[in-house]
């Protein structure tokens, strides 16, 4: 998951750097250890280098702070599309009743919907994915 949380902010970095004024730093909210996210990105042409890590950076740089209150609202918004998409509110987090949501929407659509709205890798689904029969 860090690999491609690495991959992503490095194509964003890269991206938004070629359309904007050098700034004078860039700061990341730490995921990983420094040298770890650069290992992640061995294999990536155009690393973007001169990058801060700082663990909490939202408690500590306005524009940080900024930026996590904008991507949790795109995140709700599109949160709530995906719930009228699937005409079911569902549920964030864990627990019984997102399972049994999930398990509800996997019987309607099939279990790729959860490639759609679920992370593979959480244990929500991977109860909905055993109880469930094809």
């Amino acid at each position: 998951m860090n690999k491609i949380k690495a991959v992503l902010h490095n194509k964003m970095l890269y991206s938004l750097l070629s359309e904007i004024d050098k700034p004078d730093y860039i700061i990341v909210d730490e995921f990983a250890k420094e040298d770890r996210y650069y290992s992640y990105l061995k294999d990536v042409n155009n690393v973007v280098r001169n990058i801060t890590f700082m663990t909490k950076a939202e408690d500590k740089n306005l524009a940080v702070a900024c930026a996590s209150v904008i991507s949790r609202y795109i995140f709700i918004k599109e949160f709530d599309k995906m719930c009228d998409t699937y005409k079911t509110p569902i549920p964030k987090g864990a627990g019984d009743n997102v399972d049994k949501i999930g398990q509800e929407l996997v019987e309607k659509y099939g279990k790729d919907v959860l490639d759609k709205i679920a992370k593979k890798n959480f244990s929500n689904t991977k109860r909905i994915l055993k109880t469930m029969i094809y």
